[in-house]
């Protein structure tokens, strides 16, 4: 099976624990997993659907998107799994604002119910 996974770095910290980590036993499983970094330019993220047709399962990391690249990238996954901490949704605790952040909240529900797998994390 062929896993890829949407992260902000293969050096970041969130997918060096909670993807790379387990690289070996997937292979060992016979799977494969191939991590992708977001491109900076949004021009770049048109092409999403390309990137992610030959994958099995597509694991969406700490990256709440915009409803027309959510779309696209829940269009063309056969498999889509999101992987998130509290991070994703609250804004810092020192805040000025608050820590709920209204469009971040719509962001997180539309992608919460665009996934087939939601894997919560601390």
């Amino acid at each position: 099976m062929q896993l890829l996974a949407r992260v902000e770095s293969p050096d970041h910290v969130c997918c060096r624990y909670r993807l790379a980590a387990f690289g070996p036993y997937f292979e060992e499983a016979g799977h494969q997993l191939q991590l992708i970094s977001w491109p900076r330019r949004w021009w770049s993220r048109l092409w999403i659907g390309n990137i992610v047709r030959s994958a099995d399962v597509v694991i969406l990391q700490r990256r709440l998107l915009p409803a027309w690249q959510l779309l696209s990238l829940r269009r063309a996954a056969r498999f889509l799994a999101f992987d998130f901490d509290d991070a994703v949704y609250f804004r810092d605790s020192y805040a000025t604002k608050g820590p709920y952040p209204a469009r971040r909240l719509r962001r997180f529900q539309a992608t919460v119910r665009a996934e087939d797998l939601v894997i919560a994390g601390s």
